[in-house]
């Protein structure tokens, strides 16, 4: 469903004449962040900007929530953007 919407809005905006890519990505995985950027940057060949706005939210309280997925939420909201803050920013 995500992958669908997201190559709806880049055809939305190519179709206005607009500049786009989407690139499925895994942000709590830190090879998927790499090769999206290899795409980002073999298209576009550099990033002014930067906008980490992936997060996950799991509700109940610690006790009930599991350890792992206590680690996910770790690893797509602070980790995910550490990782992509770090293979981004060498070529801005």
């Amino acid at each position: 469903m995500i992958a669908q919407a997201g190559a709806e809005v880049e055809a939305l905006i190519r179709s206005e004449g607009g500049t786009a890519l989407f690139v499925q990505t895994d942000v709590g995985d830190e090879e998927s962040i790499r090769a999206m950027a290899e795409k980002v940057f073999a298209t576009f060949g550099r990033v002014d900007i930067l906008v980490n706005n992936a997060i996950i939210y799991r509700t109940g309280s610690i006790l009930e929530i599991p350890i792992e997925t206590w680690d996910q939420v770790y690893a797509v909201n602070l980790r995910g953007a550490v990782v992509a803050i770090r293979t981004f920013l060498p070529g801005m």
